[in-house]
């Protein structure tokens, strides 16, 4: 069983210690029940076709990507970020550096020339309210 489900049913939070052992052994036997069905599932992935498979897969990452990107643009800066999130989501290699690289160097240089504003507001908060401490 994993950790967190671990977690859940084994944590002095989940109530009394009678119940989170009833509760593991419910999850656990879940989890093996999943284990033997995991082969049926594996040859019916076989049997859809790799279209639709596909489709079922982009379908299922639209949310994780709605909330990187919502993360990406949560702050002042929103060009610099777009641009280096979409760099990295790229498989763009030049000059022998990888798509890390590239995404720092033009997502920078989209801030200065697109951000400026944004930049300076956020150089005079930095120099206002001094360097943060840890």
């Amino acid at each position: 069983m994993s950790l967190p489900a671990t977690a859940l049913v084994a944590g002095p939070d989940a109530g009394r210690p009678e119940h989170r052992y009833r509760a593991n052994l419910i999850v656990c036997s879940a989890f093996l029940a999943m284990l033997a069905l995991a082969g049926f599932a594996a040859d019916v992935i076989e049997l859809v076709p790799r279209q639709l498979m596909l489709a079922i897969a982009g379908l299922a990452v639209i949310g994780v990507l709605g909330m990187a990107l919502g993360q990406v643009t949560a702050g002042p800066l929103k060009l610099g970020p777009l641009f280096a999130f979409a760099v990295t989501l790229s498989d763009i290699s030049l000059l022998g550096l990888g798509p890390a690289f590239w995404a720092l160097a033009i997502g920078v240089l989209a801030s200065r020339l697109l951000e400026r504003d944004e930049l300076k507001a956020l150089r005079e908060a930095s120099t206002t309210n001094g360097p943060a401490t840890p």
